[in-house]
């Protein structure tokens, strides 16, 4: 297995290392700390990657579109896979 520091990581996700550390702080991607080095591997950055994240923009249609589906009984897992958002990013519209 492959492993990347956090200052290759933010380089694959164009990030700073600063940024990688707050979200190996927060959970969001696993690491794991060997001496004063975090270590990422290429494995869980790839699958970080692939995640949706939480700040995507909706068109005022497809919030529209979500409200209407989620009223008519669709979970947010499902709204969040069918958008291809963060279940989070749901959640923030269907609050509204």
């Amino acid at each position: 297995m492959e492993y990347l520091n956090t200052h290759q990581a933010g380089e694959v996700l164009g990030v700073t290392s600063q940024r990688i550390l707050a979200l190996i702080q927060a959970g969001r991607l696993p690491a794991k700390k060997i001496g004063r080095d975090w270590l990422i591997a290429e494995s869980d950055l790839s699958e970080f990657k692939r995640r949706p994240q939480g700040n995507f923009k909706l068109t005022p249609t497809q919030v529209k579109q979500i409200k209407f589906m989620f009223d008519n009984g669709a979970t947010p897992l499902e709204l969040a896979q069918k958008f291809t958002v963060s279940v989070r990013t749901i959640y923030r519209h269907i609050d509204r």
